[in-house]
């Protein structure tokens, strides 16, 4: 009979400790596509309670545009917006101003 107090305390504790540290939860977003031509098109939005991070690019030849991003739960966010073709990879970097990612909240990165 102490066993199964024992067995029942602790199933208790497990789903009170479960409860107040539950799993990340929101789901993740994902879209792609390609035409015959090799035209291409993806992305993902990952939402979760630390915040949220995500990618989008698209191609065509040689080119790629895009741009990837991650936020967090106090509402820092920082994110890359890129060119990338035959003359190199352009990037445009900004955040929050102040932000714990980003001190300077604007700049860009180019090759010349």
């Amino acid at each position: 009979n102490s066993k199964m107090k024992l067995a029942a305390l602790a199933i208790v504790a497990i789903v009170a400790t479960c409860s107040a540290n539950p799993l990340p939860s929101g789901g993740r977003h994902i879209h792609r596509s390609q035409d015959l031509s090799g035209n291409f098109k993806f992305g993902y939005n990952t939402p979760d309670v630390w915040g949220s991070h995500g990618q989008e690019e698209s191609g065509h030849g040689y080119a790629r545009d895009g741009s990837y991003w991650l936020s967090d739960p106090n509402g820092y966010n920082r994110a890359v917006n890129y060119h990338s073709d035959g003359h190199g990879t352009r990037q445009h970097v900004h955040g929050s101003e102040n932000g714990l990612y980003v001190k300077n909240a604007h700049y860009t990165i180019s090759p010349h």
